[in-house]
């Protein structure tokens, strides 16, 4: 495999760059804003952006000549436009800026290349996006609701993730299909209606619900439940960037 790395001031002078010297089926890795220092005018450089692509064929093998045939005997064949290549689509790069692993986005785009390849598809952007969005579960390892582990679970990720809907769902499971004895604490402060959000899944549930405003609180109200079967917490949103 052939990797390069291109500077260009825009992603359109970029992407062109990336199709000219490795072709339209070059896999993005990687995107990126770069700055470079100021000159000796001290004047500040304008951002470029750096894209770091793949082919799988070198630069020597795409542009080994054939024969040529006089057009004249050429047969007259109905050629099937390609799909635009996973270098060009949008899908991709939705993943790509959301923070997933260049290595993974990658893979993806060879096996989502030639499932668009395939006739039988509809290729429409709704399929497209379904097909995404299964190939990320299967990609995603989870264990079951019954799965062993401590007797505290935290809910962490970003805001807006679904962590208090989550932790929602299975305090219904653990209560409902399996009768045990939890408790259910937040330590969101922050967010408008955080508190009042999980309190109404506690009165549904008839689940107490503690709120902790400090680290002191937090360890008081864990030791208070320290025989509950489990403690689900809830967190403030954190940036993972940050």
């Amino acid at each position: 495999m052939q990797i390069k790395r291109f500077e260009a001031t825009d992603m359109k002078e970029a992407m062109r760059q990336v199709k000219e010297a490795l072709g339209p089926e070059a896999i993005l890795l990687s995107t990126k804003t770069v700055r470079k220092p100021a000159g000796p005018s001290r004047i500040p450089r304008p951002p470029l952006v750096e894209v770091v692509a793949a082919s799988e064929h070198p630069a020597a093998e795409r542009a080994k000549p054939g024969r040529k045939i006089s057009p004249l005997w050429l047969p007259k064949v109905e050629l099937k436009k390609d799909p635009p290549a996973p270098l060009e689509d949008p899908l991709l790069h939705r993943l790509l800026s959301a923070g997933i692993s260049p290595d993974f986005i990658s893979t993806l785009a060879k096996e989502f290349l030639e499932w668009r390849r395939d006739p039988r598809r509809e290729g429409t952007p709704e399929s497209s996006l379904s097909y995404l969005r299964w190939k990320l579960m299967e990609a995603v390892e989870v264990t079951g609701p019954e799965a062993g582990g401590g007797r505290i679970w935290a809910f962490i990720g970003p805001t807006g993730v679904g962590k208090t809907t989550t932790l929602a769902k299975l305090a219904t499971h653990f209560r409902l299909r399996l009768n045990q004895n939890i408790a259910l604490v937040t330590i969101d402060t922050y967010r408008i209606g955080a508190i009042d959000q999980l309190g109404t899944y506690a009165r549904i549930l008839q689940l107490p619900l503690e709120v902790a405003a400090g680290p002191e609180e937090f360890k008081e109200i864990l030791e208070r439940n320290r025989d509950r079967d489990l403690v689900l917490v809830d967190t403030a949103g954190r940036n993972p960037y940050s």
